[in-house]
């Protein structure tokens, strides 16, 4: 339960906010490599192509159980 990347929605979304979430994350960036290996992660858990079919599957196996 952690961000790996800020979502910049509705008022969150400034050239500011903008500016200084891509400067942490570009090459160099002082976010860049957690960013990375946080998406890695992210892969692992998800079971790498066709986690979101996955999903959808489940939570219509869910619904129709429920």
């Amino acid at each position: 339960n952690r961000t790996c990347i800020t979502e910049l929605i509705q008022n969150d979304f400034s050239i500011a906010n903008l500016t200084q979430e891509l400067d942490a994350v570009l090459p160099n960036g002082i976010e860049r490599e957690r960013m990375l290996t946080d998406y890695a992660e992210l892969r692992t858990i998800l079971g790498g192509e066709g986690a979101s079919s996955r999903a959808a599957a489940e939570i219509i196996l869910l619904a129709k159980q429920a």
